[in-house]
């Protein structure tokens, strides 16, 4: 085999492993976008405003993956991952940051707890009627 037919079938090669690890990105990428929408229903304040809250998932998802995924090339091998906790995160982070700017008071502080790791704040009581003396 001359030269030019060993630099075409070393290309091809280079091809095939580079576009596996972009296939692989999207497959984790796929993978944490549904692990983070489970994250985030364990929200407080979830049910109430899950469509907000899942918009934020896809949206802050869009915006932090590809900085919490790593490919790492070198003559030993690829290795390539997704940090996690990075991931999760900047996640968070953004989705804090988007609901501040929309003003969304309740979905930020459920989302700080959730960042936090705090519990919900206990529900107030609903006041009980107070009935004057003499009333049945």
């Amino acid at each position: 085999m001359n030269l030019a037919g060993k630099i075409v079938g070393v290309l091809i090669v280079a091809a095939c492993v580079i576009g596996f690890k972009f296939i692989r990105k999207g497959d984790t990428g796929v993978e944490a976008r549904v692990i983070a929408h489970q994250v985030v229903a364990e929200a407080d304040v979830y049910e109430a405003n899950k469509e907000y809250m899942d918009w934020l998932v896809d949206n802050a998802h869009e915006q932090v993956f590809s900085s919490a995924y790593h490919m790492d090339y070198s003559r030993r091998g690829s290795r390539s991952y997704l940090d996690g906790d990075e991931y999760i995160d900047k996640l968070l982070e953004n989705m804090i940051e988007t609901a501040k700017n929309a003003k969304a008071t309740t979905v930020v502080a459920s989302l700080e707890r959730l960042r936090d790791g705090e519990e919900a704040p206990p529900e107030k009581p609903k006041p009980q009627p107070v009935k004057a003396p003499g009333q049945g």
